[in-house]
């Protein structure tokens, strides 16, 4: 892989050439088809993953199987750190949603760059106190957000990120979720947020075509949070997102 491409990752963007150079002799490239397993929650692996290319979710599940979304990925995003820093199984499932591309580092070999490398231990510091700060939004959205709330402020936040702004005044979310899938990332049932998302369509504020979803009217979505939004909602908690 070339160095500049290397160092388009935000985790290693302050990084010396020569450093990156190391990274480059220790990292691979690995394609996985879509809806693939990368790793299950419960593994004992710690191998450090990024993504070059396409979208994954992580997800985890308790032990009835009730299962929740924690995030989507996309380009530029981390995840399996925890598991790499504690040595403690996954925390969670990540699973490709397209087709993609991701730079795999081994445990010991990315153990043995943080002795060598401050700024890269810095970078990764980073991604945990990302990790903090996304819980405490999630647990706060769970807390005080209803339904219709916490649907909007999902839907805007995968628009920002992962949207499709070429039709004037309106945005596709370039993303294949299944509403069970959306509905586990609200923490709601699939059929309320169905019946929620046909009571936006009816109303012009969304609309529902083949499986994917345009926002018409985020205006509408916007005032149903009533505040300021980030992507958080789109990324973050168990072993993924990137800060």
């Amino acid at each position: 892989m070339h160095r500049d491409a290397l160092k388009r990752l935000w985790l290693f963007s302050e990084l010396a050439d020569t450093e990156i150079d190391q990274i480059r002799a220790l990292a691979r490239v690995q394609r996985y088809p879509a809806r693939q397993t990368i790793v299950s929650q419960g593994d004992e692996s710690g191998d450090l993953f990024l993504v070059l290319d396409g979208r994954l979710r992580a997800s985890s599940c308790n032990a009835n199987g009730d299962e929740v979304v924690l995030s989507i990925m996309g380009p530029g995003d981390v995840f399996g750190e925890m598991a790499l820093l504690d040595g403690a199984p996954r925390s969670a499932t990540v699973s490709t949603l397209d087709a993609c591309q991701l730079l795999v580092i081994e445990a010991g070999s990315f153990h043995a760059l943080l002795r060598q490398m401050p700024t890269l231990a810095g970078s990764l510091m980073k991604v945990m106190a990302r990790r903090i700060r996304d819980l405490s939004a999630r647990t706060q959205d769970v807390a005080l957000l209803d339904v219709e709330s916490h649907l909007a402020k999902v839907l805007l936040a995968l628009a920002n990120r992962f949207g499709d702004h070429s039709r004037a005044g309106q945005t596709a979310i370039t993303l294949k979720l299944s509403q069970q899938e959306l509905a586990s990332m609200v923490g709601a049932t699939r059929e309320l947020v169905n019946k929620r998302l046909r009571a936006w369509a009816q109303r012009g504020i969304v609309e529902l075509v083949s499986g994917s979803l345009v926002i018409k009217q985020q205006q509408a979505l916007e005032a149903m949070v009533g505040e300021d939004l980030d992507d958080d909602e789109g990324r973050g908690g168990g072993e993924e997102g990137r800060p």
